[in-house]
């Protein structure tokens, strides 16, 4: 994705994106790389590295645990299922992305 779509999706400035990416990247998570046909040469996409996604399927297997240790065990099912909808309503929508030619 690009950083500015990461920054939007996440809630952070696409400067201090910058340097989590660039954190990232130096401990071999991401990779910084150029798209192809883009028509703007300064475009660039982050991807995850093999390290990365293992890393981010550790960790939320750990955050999950963690929820439900801390939160999620003194709700009944039917208290999840409002929950969840609750963060359903407010969880914003992702950005629609417009492909052109360009890209």
């Amino acid at each position: 994705a690009r950083p500015g779509e990461i920054a939007v999706a996440i809630g952070l400035p696409v400067s201090s994106l910058s340097r989590r990416v660039d954190r990232l990247e130096e401990d071999g998570g991401v990779v910084r790389r150029r798209p192809a046909r883009a028509a703007d040469h300064r475009a660039v996409e982050v991807a995850l590295t093999r390290r990365g996604r293992n890393l981010w399927r550790a960790m939320n297997v750990t955050y999950r645990r963690a929820v439900q240790a801390e939160f999620a065990s003194g709700l009944g099912d039917g208290q999840i299922a409002i929950l969840h909808e609750v963060i359903e309503h407010l969880t914003p929508e992702p950005p629609e992305v417009v492909e052109t030619d360009d890209e």
